[in-house]
């Protein structure tokens, strides 16, 4: 879901599902020209060590539960938020 440059999604908790989330809001982010480094880097370690995470240890690598994806992009400004399903 799209709304006034916020994504909310939800994924299955599974790794392979990483590459195209992280795809996605480095594309957004480009969109409102953040910086190289930020771009090739910050974000893409960022959100995947997150993304793994709360797929790994939040919901103990279990294909049935999911991971919700919060993304706020604005000109120089991003929030993340990802919530698994475990404890």
């Amino acid at each position: 879901m799209v709304s006034n440059g916020t994504l909310d999604i939800r994924i299955p908790s599974d790794v392979q599902q990483i590459e195209a989330i992280v795809q996605l809001v480095v594309r957004r982010c480009a969109e409102h020209r953040f910086a190289g480094r930020q771009l090739a880097l910050n974000v893409p370690v960022a959100l995947t060590e997150a993304l793994s995470n709360a797929i790994l240890r939040g919901n103990g690598d279990d294909a049935r539960k999911q991971i919700r994806v919060r993304v706020d992009v604005t000109d120089g400004q991003l929030v993340l938020e990802v919530e698994d399903e475990g404890e």
